[in-house]
C-alpha cells in the first residue's frame, strides 16, 4: 500500500511556494529549492585554505552553522552570530568568531589563536593554542596540551545587538573556570594578564580592521577570573544590580577602571536562582535574610571586586542604584555559578 496522498499530491506539489498574482491567471509553480533567498551551505564553509585572509561581515552568517576545516596560515574573521562553529585540523591560524548560540568545537588544531563569544567551548586533540573567550559555560578541554586562556577583549560594531539576538548575556562569563577531562594536570594555563586579543590577531587583515576595535567595558567586561592575585587584594566587594540595570552595572565597571585602579573585577554573573536551588543553598550557607529575599524576586547581575579601594567602590555602587552590596565573600557564592548549564 502506498501513501494515501501519493496519487493526488506529488513531491513538487508539497514543496510548492505560493506566489502572489494580480489577476486570475494561474502563476507558474515556485519551489523552495528555486528561491533566490535560499541559503547555500557552501557560503558557511572555509576548507583547505592556505595563507588567506577571509572576512564574514555582520549580517552574512545570520545564525547558520559554520565550518572551518583544514586551513593553514590563515586569518579568519566571522563578524556575525552563528548557530554553532566547528574548527578542525587547522594549523597556524588566527580565528575570530562572533557570538555562537551553541557550541564552538576545536579539534586537531595546532598553534592557533581563537577569540570568540559562545555558549559552550570545547577542544579535543589540540596543542599550543591561545583562546580568549567570553563563555557562558565552563570551557572544556580534552586530550589537549599547552592551551592558554584569557578573557575576551575585542569588540566590533553590532556585537551587542548580536548578543541580544541569541540571548547571550555580556555578564555571564566563565572563561577561566576550565574543565579538563584529560588525566593529570598542566595541560592548560592562563595567558598573561596584559595580553590583548588585538595583539594576538596581528597582523590584522585590511578588511578586518574596518570592524575590529579595542575592547571597551561597554561590550563585555574583562575579568581577572581565576588567575592568582599577586598583590594584596584582601578586601572583597560583591555588588548586585537587577538584570534590567545593564547600563548602570556597565557604567560602574567603567568608573571603577578609571577611578579605582587598584581594584580588580574578579567575576561577573547574570542569573536567577530557582526556588529549589535557594532552599538547597539556604541549608548550607548562612546569609542575611534580605539577601535570600532578593534572590527570590528576579534575575540579577552580580559583580565581584577585590582590592584596596573597595570602600570607595561600594559607595559608587550604591550611588549607581545597586540593590545590594556585601563585603562577605560567602554571600557571593549562591550567584557565583548560577545559570551555569
Amino acid at each position: 500500500m502506498g501513501c494515501i496522498f501519493s496519487a493526488s499530491r506529488s513531491r513538487a506539489f508539497l514543496y510548492q511556494v505560493e506566489a502572489e498574482s494580480s489577476d486570475h491567471t494561474v502563476p507558474p509553480p515556485v519551489f523552495s529549492w528555486d528561491r533566490a533567498d535560499r541559503s547555500d551551505a557552501k557560503d558557511f564553509v572555509y576548507k583547505d585554505l592556505k595563507a588567506q585572509s577571509k572576512v564574514k561581515p555582520p549580517g552574512s552568517v545570520q545564525g547558520q552553522q559554520f565550518i572551518i576545516d583544514s586551513c593553514e596560515n590563515c586569518s579568519i574573521y566571522l563578524f556575525d552570530n552563528s548557530a554553532s562553529v566547528n574548527i578542525d585540523d587547522c594549523n597556524n591560524c588566527c580565528i575570530f568568531v562572533g557570538p555562537v548560540d551553541g557550541s564552538l568545537f576545536v579539534r586537531d588544531c595546532r598553534n592557533c589563536t581563537i577569540i570568540t563569544v559562545c555558549r559552550q567551548f570545547r577542544t579535543r586533540d589540540c596543542c599550543d593554542c591561545r583562546c580568549m573567550l567570553a563563555c557562558s559555560t565552563k570551557p572544556i578541554i580534552e586530550a589537549s596540551n599547552n592551551i592558554q586562556f584569557g578573557c575576551f577583549d575585542v569588540g566590533y560594531q553590532g556585537l551587542v545587538a548580536q548578543l541580544e539576538t541569541i540571548g547571550l548575556s555580556r555578564f555571564q562569563n566563565f572563561w577561566s573556570d576550565v574543565y579538563d577531562f584529560t588525566p593529570g594536570t598542566g595541560h592548560w594555563d592562563f595567558l598573561p594578564l596584559e595580553c590583548s586579543g588585538l595583539e594576538l590577531l596581528e597582523p590584522v587583515s585590511g578588511e578586518a580592521t574596518e570592524y575590529l576595535t579595542r575592547h571597551v567595558a561597554e561590550v563585555i567586561p574583562k575579568t581577572h577570573g581565576q588567575r592568582p592575585l599577586h598583590a594584596d587584594y584582601s578586601n572583597f566587594l560583591w555588588v548586585i544590580f537587577p538584570a534590567s540595570a545593564v547600563q548602570a552595572a556597565t557604567q560602574l565597571i567603567i568608573t571603577v577602571q578609571q577611578q579605582a585602579k587598584s581594584v580588580v573585577l574578579l567575576r561577573t554573573t547574570q542569573a536567577k536562582l530557582d526556588q529549589q536551588t535557594i532552599d538547597d543553598l539556604r541549608a548550607k550557607i548562612a546569609l542575611r535574610s534580605e539577601i535570600w529575599d532578593l534572590f527570590q524576586t528576579e534575575e540579577h547581575i552580580a559583580l565581584e571586586f577585590q582590592g584596596g579601594e573597595c570602600d570607595a567602590v561600594e559607595t559608587m555602587a550604591k550611588e549607581a542604584g545597586a540593590c545590594a552590596t556585601s563585603r562577605n565573600p560567602a554571600e557571593a557564592l549562591p550567584l557565583q555559578f548560577a545559570g551555569l548549564s
